[in-house]
Formats: C-alpha cells, sequence, structure tokens
C-alpha cells in the first residue's frame, strides 16, 4: 500500500470492543480521506475494511464508495483524455447510482465541465457487450441475469448511464453467488464507431487483499479453490 498508514490499521484491528468497532473506525476514517480528496489512502482502507469485514453492514458501504471513486477518476481521466461526453456519462452515473457520495459534489462540478465541453451530447449507441477476466459465470448467463433485473443495457440500443451502473452491480452479486465475493468488476466503454461504444465488463480478485486478510484475522482460513473460466461476448 502507498497511501495507508499502517498505523492505522493496526489500531483499527487490536482496538477494544468497548471502546470503538474497530470497521466503524476504518469506516470514518475512509470516509475523511475521500472528503479530504486523499483518493488512494481512502480506496486503500474501503478495500481492506470490505474484505476483512465482509460480515458487517459497513462492509456494503465500502463497497460502494470504492465503485463511486472508481466512475470519478474514470470520469476524470476521460476528461483529461479529451473526452468530455464519456466523461459526463461517468460522472451522471455516479450521481445517479451514488448521490449519499462524498464524491457526489465533485462529480456534478466535474460533470458541468465536461458538458461545457461537449454541449448536446447524445448517448452513444451500444455496438457490443464483452466480458473479460477470470470468472465461473459464462456471457450468456450473465446476459440472462441483466434481462431478469430489467437492466437497461443492450446491443443497438443507446448507453444507459445508470444501466450500466447498475449491471455492474449485478455482475458482482452474480460473483459472490459463485464464491467470488472479493470480485471487482469494472465496466468501462470503448468507440468502435461514430457515436457507438463497445461495453467491457472487467473482473478481477485482487491477490493484495487477499493477502492482507491474516493481518486482522490470523486464524480465518484461506478460501476454497476455485475453478477458472472466461466469459465474452
Amino acid at each position: 500500500m502507498k497511501t495507508l498508514p499502517i498505523l492505522l490499521l493496526l489500531a483499527a484491528a487490536a482496538a477494544p470492543a468497548q471502546d470503538r468497532d474497530p470497521a466503524k473506525q476504518l469506516f470514518d476514517s475512509a470516509i475523511r480521506a475521500e472528503q479530504l480528496g486523499r483518493l488512494d489512502a481512502a480506496r486503500d482502507m474501503f478495500e481492506v475494511l470490505s474484505s476483512a469485514y465482509a460480515g458487517n453492514p459497513l462492509a456494503a458501504r465500502a463497497g460502494n464508495e470504492l465503485d463511486a471513486i472508481d466512475l470519478y477518476l474514470e470520469g476524470q481521466a476521460r476528461l483529461q483524455a479529451g473526452k468530455p461526453r464519456s466523461a459526463s456519462i461517468t460522472f451522471r452515473t455516479l450521481l445517479q447510482v451514488y448521490p449519499e457520495s462524498p464524491l457526489a459534489a465533485r462529480a456534478e462540478a466535474a460533470g458541468r465541465v465536461a458538458e461545457q465541453q461537449a454541449p448536446g451530447a447524445r448517448a452513444p449507441l451500444v455496438k457490443a457487450i464483452e466480458f473479460k477476466g477470470k470468472s465461473p459465470v459464462g456471457a450468456a448467463e450473465i446476459l440472462e441475469r441483466f434481462d431478469e433485473r430489467e437492466i437497461n443495457l443492450a446491443v443497438e440500443r443507446p448507453l444507459d448511464p445508470q444501466g450500466l451502473a447498475e449491471a455492474r452491480i449485478v455482475l458482482r452479486e452474480l460473483l459472490a453467488e459463485r464464491g467470488e465475493s472479493r470480485a471487482r468488476v469494472k465496466a468501462e466503454t470503448h468507440s468502435v464507431a461514430p457515436h457507438a461504444v463497445a461495453v467491457v465488463f472487467k473482473s478481477q480478485q485482487g491477490s493484495r487483499l487477499r493477502s492482507m486478510l491474516p493481518f486482522h484475522h490470523a486464524s480465518r482460513p484461506d478460501p476454497p479453490a476455485r475453478q477458472s473460466g472466461s466469459a465474452g461476448v
């Protein structure tokens, strides 16, 4: 970890229960870092919380903030790369799906900048949906789950930012059902033609997180071996 203070993790792991819930302490510290714009530190703390305290209600909130941070950084990267239309979509997604995030106000301001640079931008048409990364779930099953949940994401339809964000959440839930409880899922869009994009979902487990778990739970057993596979459309 580059920016996460080791002493903070030690304090969170060793704090007596009667003094303060270590998960709450870690969550509060991560939120403060996020509010101050220290996103690398915030992400590290949220990742520890979502993995090491998986049974705690704060773990789900930490997962949401990780998604919000990823969306914000994606939007900024696209804006800096001269892609204001896709940046605007990304910032709108953050606002629609995670309105309570400390990054919402920053995303709103950045979204206005992006919209000023791309006035009247129309939603691009989705030309392909792809799934990359090791996964126990096939592409057909993923798309079937999207249909079951009535996710507004399909080939030959305009790209809906909220539908894209909801699809990422549904994919993460589906992976968790298959034993990939610590999977991180990212959704990216790539231009394939004028005003047309391919949507690419990427999933990974993150070995760095698994290596940190014994620091908090020395007796925690290793996850069972999983059969890896890949999915694509």
